[in-house]
C-alpha cells in the first residue's frame, strides 16, 4: 500500500522519513541466535527494498511477567530467565540491539519503561495512585450486574483500573465512557459488566499492565514515554 501511494499519489517519493522497528516484542524462543535472526530479519527485508540508506531506528525490548497478584505490585511479578532484562535472554537480546550494525539509532526504551525498585520488573497498579471511588456503584446485592462506577475526572478515559473492593479484596475494570459530573467527579462506562459488591470510597489504582502481562495498559505508556529522555527521542530521522 505505501509503496502504491508512493507510486500513484507521491511523485515516486515514500511517504515515510524512516523506520522505527520494535519487533521481537512477542517471540517466544528461548535461544537467543533464533531471537536475534528473527529481530534482524526485518531491518535486513527493509534495507534490501528499499536501500541500504534507509534510515532505521531500533528499539530495546520490554519483559514480559507473570503475577501472583493481578499487577497490583512490582513484588508481585514474576519473570523467567527468558524475559530477564538484567541477566537473562532479553538481556543478550537488547545488548545485539543496542550493537547492531543494521540500525542506524538504537532508542533505549528499557530503562524508561521498568519500576525504580526493581530492574527486572515493570509497573504495576501501585505506582498509579489515583485516588477513591466515589460511593459505590450498582445496588449493593452482589448479583445485579452494573456498568457505571463514580470515580475521580482526572482519571483518563481508556484507564484500566484497580480498585479494592472489599478489604485486602481487589478487582479490575477498563473504562470505555465517560460523563463528567462537573463536581471533579465522573461517571465511567466499564468494559466488564459484573455484580461486585463494593466497599465505599474504595482505593482506586491505575495498572500498568494490561492483563497478559505483555503489553502496557494506558498509565504504563504515559509513564515510558514521559520517562524517555529527549535525546532518545532526537534520534528520529532526520534529527541528529
Amino acid at each position: 500500500m505505501i509503496d502504491y501511494i508512493r507510486d500513484n499519489f507521491n511523485g515516486g517519493k515514500p511517504i515515510w522519513t524512516f523506520v522505527l522497528d520494535q519487533s521481537g516484542r512477542n517471540d517466544t524462543t528461548t535461544t537467543l541466535s533464533l531471537w536475534q535472526s528473527r529481530k534482524f530479519g526485518l531491518p535486513s527485508r527493509v534495507k534490501t527494498r528499499y536501500g541500504a540508506g534507509t534510515h532505521i531506528v531500533g528499539m530495546t525490548l520490554m519483559p514480559t511477567f507473570s503475577s501472583s497478584d493481578a499487577g497490583r505490585s512490582v513484588a508481585g511479578y514474576s519473570v523467567t530467565t527468558q524475559w530477564d532484562p538484567v541477566s537473562g535472554t532479553l538481556a543478550s537480546v537488547n545488548s545485539s540491539i543496542k550493537s547492531s550494525t543494521w540500525y542506524n539509532k538504537v532508542i533505549d526504551l528499557l530503562p524508561a519503561f521498568m519500576s525504580d525498585g526493581d530492574p527486572r520488573k515493570g509497573p504495576a497498579a501501585e505506582l498509579f495512585p489515583l485516588g477513591n471511588v466515589i460511593g459505590h456503584p450498582g445496588n449493593q446485592d452482589g448479583t445485579t450486574n452494573w456498568d457505571t462506577i463514580r470515580l475521580p475526572s482526572s482519571v483518563p478515559l481508556g484507564s484500566r483500573v484497580m480498585f479494592e473492593y472489599q478489604p485486602g479484596l481487589w478487582t479490575s475494570r477498563t473504562l470505555s465512557g465517560r460523563t463528567d459530573r462537573g463536581d471533579g467527579t465522573a461517571d465511567y462506562k466499564v468494559v466488564e459488566v459484573l455484580p461486585t459488591n463494593v466497599q465505599d470510597n474504595a482505593t482506586l489504582l491505575g495498572h500498568g499492565m494490561a492483563p497478559d502481562f505483555i503489553h502496557p495498559a494506558l498509565h504504563g505508556v504515559l509513564r515510558t514515554v514521559s520517562r524517555i529522555p529527549q535525546s532518545e527521542k532526537s534520534k528520529f530521522y532526520p534529527a541528529a
